[in-house]
């Protein structure tokens, strides 16, 4: 019988284009310059059964349950069951507004092109 396996994983996921920032309800205008990247760090493990869990942190104000479904259907091809994928954020005021997360200025979209970035899109068995 074989031992755990482990893989982590960071991707810069600043927006590479004007988006609204979230985390305060009088911020009205698109960012117009990044003083820090923001990151998706992603780790995965396997236990010896074959068994596979991911956790994602993310550095956003939060996260949703769109984004979580999204990740879950996109992990599970790949062996990794819904219930295991586990995703957080930092809860930085510093970032991207996602839909379903602040409801000031979302920026519609924003969750695709990130997501399509992100450490744990990059996990691959």
């Amino acid at each position: 019988m074989s031992g755990w396996k482990a893989g982590c994983a960071t991707v810069d996921i600043t927006p590479d284009w004007p988006v609204y920032m979230a985390g305060y309800g009088n911020r009205t205008k698109k960012h117009d310059e990044v003083l820090a990247p923001i990151y998706a760090r992603a780790l995965a493990l396997e236990a010896a059964d074959g068994t596979r869990a991911v956790q994602l942190s993310l550095e956003l104000l939060g996260t949703s349950n769109e984004m979580t479904a999204t990740v879950q259907a996109a992990l599970e091809p790949y062996g990794v069951a819904p219930a295991a994928v586990r995703l957080s954020s930092t809860h930085t005021h510093s970032a991207p507004s996602l839909s379903n997360v602040y409801c000031g200025c979302c920026q519609t979209g924003w969750i695709t092109r990130a997501w399509s970035r992100s450490a744990a899109r990059r996990c691959r068995s």
